[in-house]
């Protein structure tokens, strides 16, 4: 269990998004949240 906390800490070590101060922007974090994905039809008949 402890080297599953080590490698952990690692990877948030390595993967760090920098918070930017006076970004023109604001991050919106739930974008992709609300996409609904596109229904697709399929060329063939449901079988019993």
């Amino acid at each position: 269990m402890e080297k599953i906390i080590i490698e952990l800490k690692e990877l948030f070590k390595e993967n760090q998004i920098p918070i930017r101060p006076n970004r023109s922007f604001e991050r919106n974090s739930g974008k992709y949240r609300s996409r609904i994905k596109p229904k697709i039809s399929k060329n063939q008949k449901d079988s019993i």
